[in-house]
C-alpha cells in the first residue's frame, strides 16, 4: 500500500480484500458511520475530487481533493471502504497542521505523498469534518502518526466521534456563549469500471418528506418516482417537520427499479400541562384564554411554549412561559403572592415596642416599616415610663400615609427627705413644701434645693425619667451652736452685754467667742467668756 520511494495511499476496494471481511466493521452498515450534512446550515464545508463525484478512476491514476470551509476551521478527512474500515488520511504523518482559513481551499495530497489508485473494483467514500475548534481527539490521532502514516480508527472511535459531531451540529448555541461549530461533507467515486444505472421510487406515509440520497437533497418531496441511480449501495434520509428523520440503505442493480415505502414516526407527541394554583380558587389562563378556576389539566397539547397565568383578587397576578416537550407531562405549581399594604411608622421614644396584628417590630432610628395584606390590625406602641398607645390600623393596598406616634410620658414620683426635717423644698427656685415631701413631676432635669434656718442650703441637679420613682435624702449641716442656760428661773441673760432673754433658755448663736453675763434684778451675778461651736450645745451651770 505504501512505498518508501513515493508515498501513496490506496483508496481502492482492492486493497481492502475479502480477507478483511472478518473485520469488526464488516457488519456495520456504512450509512451508520456517515455524518450527513445539515440542510440550510450557515456553516458549510465542500469536498471535490479531481474527476468529480461518482466518476470512475482506473488503476494507477492519482486522486486529488479540494476542501473549502466557509469559516476558519480545523479539518479532518476519513477514507471509508465498503466493508467499513476507516482511515484518517488528513491530518497524517506528513501533514499535521489541519487549520484552514475561511474561504481558502485545502488541496490534498500535500508535499511528499500521493493518493494513487491500485487495481481492484468498488466504491470509495471520503468524509470531511470541519470544526471551529480543534478536535478533542486530535492529540490521540497525532500520537499514532509516527507508527501509522494514515491511522486506522476502531469502530468505537468512529461512532463516538460521529455521535459527538451529530449532537453538536443539532444543538443551537446560546448567543451569549457560542459553542464549537461543526460541518460535514462527503463524496464518492468508483474504481475500475463505470457503474450501470437503475432506478428508485420513494414513497412515505405521510407524504411530503424531503429526500436526501448519498448526502444530496433531491428536488421535490415524496412521493418521488423513478429516480435514476448508479448501481450499488445508496444511503437515503427522509426529513419532514414533526416527524423523526428516517435513514436506510439499499442496493440498486443495473436496469432494476426499486420501490421504497416508509412510515414516518411523529416526533411531536401530545403533551399534558397541569396547573395547580394556591389559593385554589384562582382563575387560570393559558395563552390568554381562561381554562377554569383552580387546578386545571390540559391534555393533547403540541410541544412548544405556553403562557400560563393565575389571577385572584387581592393577589398579585402570576404570569410565566412554560416549555412543553413532545410527550411530556408537566405540572406547574403556582403560589400567588398577596397584594400588600405598606406603611412607615415613626415612634417617639425611638426604642418603643411596636406591635401590629400580633407581630412585634423593633424600630430602627424610631422608624418601623410595616408590610401586610390589606385589612384592619390592632396597633400598640409602648415604652417604659410612657402611657401606652393603642388603636386600630387600617392598611390599604399599596403605599399608605405615614403615621407618627408620640407617647405621653408618665409623671415621675419624687420623695424628698431631709435631716433635720421641716426643710423648705424648692424646685427650680419655687417653693413646693417642707420635708418630708412627695411630688409628681414631669420627666426632665430639675434643680432641687433645701433651705432651713440655721442650716446650710443644699442644692442638687436631678434627672427624672418618665414614670420613675426616686427618693432623695439630704443631710443638712447646721450653721449655729447653742447656749443652754437652765436656770435659775427669771435670771436675765446678756450676750456681749446685749439682753437675750431669761433663763431657763437655749439660744442659737453663730459659731464664735462670746461674753456671757447673767443678772438678777439688774445686778450681775455671773460673767464668763464662752466659745460656741456650730452644731454643739454649750450648757452653763450657775
Amino acid at each position: 500500500m505504501i512505498q518508501k520511494t513515493h508515498l501513496r495511499f490506496s483508496m481502492l476496494f482492492a486493497i481492502l480484500t475479502m480477507l478483511l471481511s472478518l473485520s469488526v466493521f464488516a457488519n456495520v452498515p456504512l450509512e451508520k458511520m456517515l455524518v450527513v450534512p445539515t440542510p440550510q446550515s450557515d456553516y458549510t464545508v465542500t469536498v471535490a475530487v479531481n474527476k468529480g463525484e461518482g466518476s470512475v478512476y482506473s488503476p494507477g491514476e492519482k486522486v486529488q481533493m479540494a476542501i473549502t470551509p466557509n469559516r476558519d476551521s480545523y479539518i479532518v478527512v476519513w477514507d471509508m471502504a465498503p466493508n467499513g474500515n476507516v482511515h484518517i488520511i488528513f491530518p497524517n504523518q506528513y501533514d499535521q497542521n489541519n487549520f484552514v482559513k475561511a474561504g481558502q481551499t485545502l488541496r490534498l495530497p500535500g508535499t511528499g505523498y500521493a493518493f494513487e489508485i491500485e487495481p481492484g473494483a468498488g466504491v470509495e467514500w471520503v468524509q470531511v469534518f470541519a470544526s471551529t475548534e480543534q478536535f478533542a481527539q486530535f492529540n490521540s490521532w497525532a500520537g499514532q502518526f509516527q507508527s501509522d502514516i494514515f491511522p486506522t480508527l476502531p469502530l468505537a472511535a468512529v461512532m463516538s466521534l460521529k455521535s459527538d459531531i451529530v449532537t453538536k451540529m443539532a444543538v443551537k448555541p446560546e448567543p451569549a456563549k457560542p459553542a464549537a461549530g461543526f460541518a460535514s461533507a462527503f463524496t464518492h467515486f468508483y474504481v475500475g469500471m463505470a457503474p450501470r444505472t437503475g432506478w428508485a421510487t420513494f414513497v412515505t406515509s405521510p407524504a411530503g418528506a424531503a429526500v436526501m440520497v448519498d448526502g444530496r437533497i433531491l428536488s421535490g418531496k415524496t412521493p418521488l418516482e423513478r429516480i435514476a441511480l448508479n448501481e450499488g449501495v445508496h444511503y437515503v434520509r427522509f426529513v419532514k417537520e414533526g416527524y423523526l428523520p428516517l435513514e436506510l440503505s439499499f442496493v440498486v442493480n443495473a436496469n432494476e427499479h426499486r420501490y421504497h415505502t416508509s412510515d414516518l414516526t411523529p416526533s411531536i407527541l401530545p403533551a399534558t400541562l397541569i396547573v395547580n394554583p394556591n389559593p385554589a380558587q384562582a382563575t387560570i389562563l393559558v395563552n390568554d384564554t381562561v381554562v377554569g378556576m383552580g387546578r386545571a389539566t390540559l391534555d393533547g397539547l403540541r410541544a412548544g411554549v405556553y403562557t400560563v397565568e393565575a389571577r385572584l383578587e387581592g393577589y398579585e397576578a402570576y404570569r410565566e412561559e412554560v416549555l412543553l416537550n413532545s410527550g411530556e407531562t408537566k405540572q406547574k405549581d403556582i403560589t400567588l403572592k398577596r397584594l400588600m399594604g405598606k406603611l412607615t411608622l415613626s415612634v417617639d421614644p425611638a426604642n418603643a415596642k411596636v406591635t401590629v396584628g400580633g407581630t412585634v417590630y423593633t424600630p430602627t432610628n424610631g422608624l418601623v416599616e410595616v408590610e401586610k395584606a390589606p385589612g384592619d390590625y390592632a396597633l400598640s406602641v409602648e415604652a417604659a415610663g410612657y402611657a401606652k398607645d393603642e388603636r386600630i390600623l387600617r392598611l390599604i393596598q399599596g403605599p399608605n400615609p405615614a403615621i407618627a406616634i408620640r407617647l405621653t410620658p408618665m409623671k415621675a414620683k419624687l420623695t424628698v427627705l431631709s435631716d433635720p426635717s421641716e426643710a423648705t423644698v424648692k424646685i427650680n427656685g419655687f417653693d413646693r413644701g417642707k420635708t418630708p415631701l412627695i411630688l409628681e413631676l414631669d420627666a426632665g432635669n430639675y434643680l432641687l434645693s433645701l433651705e432651713k434656718e440655721y442650716f446650710t442650703r443644699q442644692a442638687e441637679n436631678i434627672v427624672l425619667r418618665p414614670g420613675e420613682e426616686k427618693t432623695l435624702t439630704l443631710t443638712m449641716r447646721s450653721t449655729v451652736g447653742y447656749l443652754n442656760v437652765p436656770g435659775p428661773e427669771g435670771i436675765s441673760i446678756y450676750i456681749n452685754d446685749t439682753f437675750r432673754g431669761w433663763a431657763p433658755n437655749t439660744l442659737p448663736l453663730e459659731e464664735g467667742v462670746y461674753v456671757l453675763s447673767l443678772k438678777d434684778k439688774g445686778k450681775e451675778r455671773f460673767r464668763q467668756t464662752i466659745t460656741i461651736v456650730a452644731g454643739n450645745t454649750t450648757v452653763i451651770t450657775y
